[in-house]
């Protein structure tokens, strides 16, 4: 009998996060570029936004289900030869929608 820990451990991750639409990708190569990321993602929906920093980005998707489809689709697989790591954000909200509202909010005090 074969156990897939890597699977039940992403099973096990996803099932405990609060979903959202912005992705975590960790372990991105340096040679990555924003395109790498478009094709890897868009299969999964829209993209709202990329936010591609020295070794881990941002994916922002339209719809919740969109990012959770990615997250399922995408974690664990390789990329200019890294394993990626990629999970929902935590705390504080990386979507542009959320990030302008807050802003507003702040210069109306």
């Amino acid at each position: 009998m074969i156990i897939d820990f890597n699977r039940r451990e992403n099973e096990r991750k996803i099932s405990e996060a609060v979903p959202v639409r912005t992705l975590f990708i960790a372990n991105v190569a340096p040679r990555v570029g924003e395109r790498h990321l478009r094709d890897l993602f868009e299969p999964y929906g829209v993209i709202v936004r990329i936010e591609l920093r020295k070794n881990f980005a941002f994916v922002e998707f339209e719809k919740v289900e969109d990012a959770t489809a990615a997250l399922r689709g995408v974690d664990g697989k390789e990329l200019e030869d890294r394993v990626l790591s990629v999970e929902y954000v935590k705390g504080t909200s990386h979507s542009s929608k959320e990030r302008r509202r807050r802003s507003r909010s702040r210069s109306r005090r």
